[in-house]
Protein backbone atom coordinates (compact mmCIF):
# COMPACT_ATOMS: atom_id res chain seq x y z
CA UNK A 1 0.00 0.00 0.00
CA UNK A 2 1.28 3.12 -1.16
CA UNK A 3 0.46 6.31 1.06
CA UNK A 4 1.45 9.88 -0.94
CA UNK A 5 1.60 13.09 1.17
CA UNK A 6 -0.26 15.79 -0.09
CA UNK A 7 1.98 18.76 -0.82
CA UNK A 8 0.97 21.85 1.44
CA UNK A 9 2.20 24.86 0.20
CA UNK A 10 2.68 27.01 2.81
CA UNK A 11 2.90 30.83 2.91
CA UNK A 12 3.87 32.58 0.06
CA UNK A 13 6.09 35.36 1.16
CA UNK A 14 8.85 37.01 -0.02
CA UNK A 15 10.75 35.59 2.59
CA UNK A 16 9.67 31.76 2.53
CA UNK A 17 12.38 30.28 5.19
CA UNK A 18 11.89 33.11 7.69
CA UNK A 19 11.79 31.79 11.32
CA UNK A 20 8.97 32.39 13.03
CA UNK A 21 9.04 34.99 16.03
CA UNK A 22 7.39 34.05 19.48
CA UNK A 23 4.88 37.19 18.20
CA UNK A 24 4.35 35.03 14.97
CA UNK A 25 3.30 32.01 17.04
CA UNK A 26 1.43 34.01 19.71
CA UNK A 27 -0.93 35.49 16.85
CA UNK A 28 -1.49 32.32 14.98
CA UNK A 29 -1.97 29.74 18.31
CA UNK A 30 -4.76 32.54 19.31
CA UNK A 31 -6.24 32.52 15.23
CA UNK A 32 -5.88 28.76 15.22
CA UNK A 33 -7.91 28.46 18.42
CA UNK A 34 -10.66 30.95 17.44
CA UNK A 35 -10.73 29.05 14.21
CA UNK A 36 -11.37 26.08 15.59
CA UNK A 37 -13.58 26.95 18.48
CA UNK A 38 -15.93 28.43 15.94
CA UNK A 39 -15.19 31.95 17.38
CA UNK A 40 -15.14 35.47 15.48
CA UNK A 41 -11.49 37.21 16.49
CA UNK A 42 -10.86 40.67 14.85
CA UNK A 43 -7.14 41.58 13.78
CA UNK A 44 -7.70 44.38 16.54
CA UNK A 45 -8.64 41.81 18.97
CA UNK A 46 -5.30 39.54 18.34
CA UNK A 47 -3.47 43.02 17.90
CA UNK A 48 -4.37 44.27 21.71
CA UNK A 49 -3.67 40.72 22.91
CA UNK A 50 0.26 41.14 21.23
CA UNK A 51 0.52 44.55 22.17
CA UNK A 52 -0.11 43.78 26.09
CA UNK A 53 2.13 40.55 25.72
CA UNK A 54 4.55 42.17 24.11
CA UNK A 55 5.17 45.68 25.50
CA UNK A 56 6.11 48.38 23.14
CA UNK A 57 6.32 46.95 19.35
CA UNK A 58 5.57 49.18 16.13
CA UNK A 59 1.73 49.12 15.29
CA UNK A 60 2.09 48.74 11.65
CA UNK A 61 4.54 45.98 12.35
CA UNK A 62 2.06 44.34 14.31
CA UNK A 63 -0.80 44.37 11.86
CA UNK A 64 1.20 43.00 9.28
CA UNK A 65 2.02 40.21 11.79
CA UNK A 66 -1.06 40.01 12.51
CA UNK A 67 -2.12 39.82 9.04
CA UNK A 68 0.20 37.28 7.81
CA UNK A 69 -0.30 34.77 10.58
CA UNK A 70 -3.81 35.13 9.93
CA UNK A 71 -3.14 33.96 6.24
CA UNK A 72 -1.18 30.60 7.69
CA UNK A 73 -3.95 30.10 10.09
CA UNK A 74 -6.41 29.67 6.70
CA UNK A 75 -4.40 28.04 4.52
CA UNK A 76 -3.33 25.28 6.69
CA UNK A 77 -6.87 24.68 7.99
CA UNK A 78 -7.97 24.98 4.17
CA UNK A 79 -5.46 21.84 3.72
CA UNK A 80 -7.09 20.11 6.37
CA UNK A 81 -10.49 20.24 5.28
CA UNK A 82 -9.80 19.50 1.54
CA UNK A 83 -7.81 16.85 2.46
CA UNK A 84 -10.51 15.76 4.09
CA UNK A 85 -13.19 16.35 1.54
CA UNK A 86 -11.05 13.94 -0.33
CA UNK A 87 -11.14 11.14 1.21
CA UNK A 88 -14.85 11.87 1.73
CA UNK A 89 -15.00 12.55 5.62
CA UNK A 90 -17.35 14.80 6.99
CA UNK A 91 -16.30 18.47 8.07
CA UNK A 92 -17.75 17.88 11.58
CA UNK A 93 -15.90 15.19 11.92
CA UNK A 94 -12.10 16.95 10.74
CA UNK A 95 -13.18 19.67 13.35
CA UNK A 96 -13.97 17.22 16.01
CA UNK A 97 -10.02 15.78 15.53
CA UNK A 98 -8.85 19.15 15.55
CA UNK A 99 -10.66 20.93 18.19
CA UNK A 100 -9.62 17.30 20.08
CA UNK A 101 -6.06 18.57 19.30
CA UNK A 102 -5.48 15.36 17.09
CA UNK A 103 -4.98 17.73 13.71
CA UNK A 104 -3.29 21.05 14.60
CA UNK A 105 -1.68 23.42 12.00
CA UNK A 106 2.09 21.82 13.35
CA UNK A 107 1.16 18.55 12.10
CA UNK A 108 -0.21 19.13 8.57
CA UNK A 109 1.67 17.34 6.81
CA UNK A 110 0.53 14.71 8.59
CA UNK A 111 -2.75 14.52 8.03
CA UNK A 112 -3.02 13.19 4.93
CA UNK A 113 -1.90 9.94 6.11
CA UNK A 114 -3.85 9.75 9.31
CA UNK A 115 -6.98 10.51 7.38
CA UNK A 116 -6.16 7.98 4.60
CA UNK A 117 -5.61 5.46 7.37
CA UNK A 118 -8.82 6.11 9.03
CA UNK A 119 -11.03 6.27 5.93
CA UNK A 120 -9.68 2.59 4.89
CA UNK A 121 -10.25 1.09 8.34
CA UNK A 122 -14.05 -0.94 7.84
CA UNK A 123 -16.47 1.21 9.14
CA UNK A 124 -17.42 -1.00 11.95
CA UNK A 125 -14.59 -0.02 13.40
CA UNK A 126 -14.74 3.60 13.52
Amino acid sequence: MEIRFLKFEGDKNPLPNRKLTKADRDAERMLWKAKISGTRMTNAEVVRRLARSRGRASYKATWALVRRARRRVNRKYAFVIHTASQLNLTEDLVAKWVRQGLLSPDNCTAVAKILRDYSQQPSSLR
